[in-house]
């Protein structure tokens, strides 16, 4: 089961701010780079990686780091969602940005109590 999309939570989407490539979910900042074209292709890839991943029925052990340094990868749901070889300059590692999605789905829980699973 999906609720992400009835409780509309869990919406990603890149913008252009201040010289600035921003990918954000549920309007918060989750990675924020220099702005060029490299990086909104980068970004909007991503953002279609993570549309296809996340929900909020995920549990934090669903969403893992696995491979070893230099070679790391972020696993969700048993896809990979990005490899540390791909990470562009400026970029958070790959453990960061599990950290940030874990945070990004509880509050995505807490600000909607009936898919609160975990808490």
């Amino acid at each position: 089961v999906d609720r992400k999309n009835v409780v509309q939570k869990l919406k990603t989407e890149v913008t252009r701010c201040e010289n600035r490539a921003v990918l954000t979910i549920d309007n918060r900042a989750f990675i924020d780079l220099p702005d060029n074209e490299n990086t909104i292709n980068f970004l909007k890839e991503l953002r279609n990686r993570l549309d296809e991943t996340l929900a909020l029925e995920l549990a934090p052990y669903d969403i893992a780091v696995h491979g070893t340094s230099g070679d790391q990868s972020l696993i969700i749901k048993g896809k990979v969602v990005i490899n540390e070889k791909e990470l562009l300059e400026d970029m958070p590692s790959i453990a960061e940005i599990r950290e940030r999605i874990i945070k990004t789905l509880y509050n995505a829980r807490r600000d909607n109590p009936l898919v609160d699973y975990y808490e």
